[in-house]
């Protein structure tokens, strides 16, 4: 790299650390406000409360599960009503990349759920990657992947 590319990628550096700080405030408000729309989520999904979870994601919904399992906004709220009953769902370890209007969100996702009408109660533990964004006044959900965590990872 020469130096004058050095130098622009230390502007452009600096240009990101200043942008950053004059934004602290700002992102902070909508970093709270993901987490609270995610704890709603997550809380709607224990009481299979469909009619929140509208609210919450996208009629472009795009949610991929750890097994490979792709459902749109229609076949994910079917399979909350019909298929899979949550039991716990926890989220830690959360970071988060506010950009504009987008936020994206990652960190550890476990749940204990269900199929219905089955007694055998399944664990998972992973790492999911969500994408919100706001329109107007509302932010929703729109695109969800989770993959599994191994022992080793």
């Amino acid at each position: 790299m020469s130096p004058n590319q050095f130098g622009f990628a230390a502007q452009c550096f600096r240009e990101r650390r200043l942008k950053t700080k004059e934004n602290d405030v700002l992102n902070a408000a909508v970093i709270e406000e993901i987490k609270r729309l995610e704890t709603l989520r997550c809380a709607s999904l224990v009481k299979g409360d469909t009619t929140t979870l509208c609210t919450l994601i996208s009629e472009n919904l795009v949610h991929i599960h750890a097994n490979g399992r792709i459902e749109d906004r229609i076949t994910y709220l079917e399979s909350i009503q019909n298929r899979v009953q949550f039991l716990d769902i926890a989220r830690s370890d959360l970071n988060f990349i506010v950009e504009g209007e987008t936020v994206i969100v990652s960190g550890v996702l476990e749940h204990v759920a269900r199929v219905y009408g089955q007694e055998e109660v399944k664990k998972f533990r992973g790492i999911a990657t969500q994408v919100w964004i706001r329109s107007g006044e509302h932010w929703r959900q729109y695109a969800f992947h989770a993959t599994r965590l191994t022992e080793r990872a």
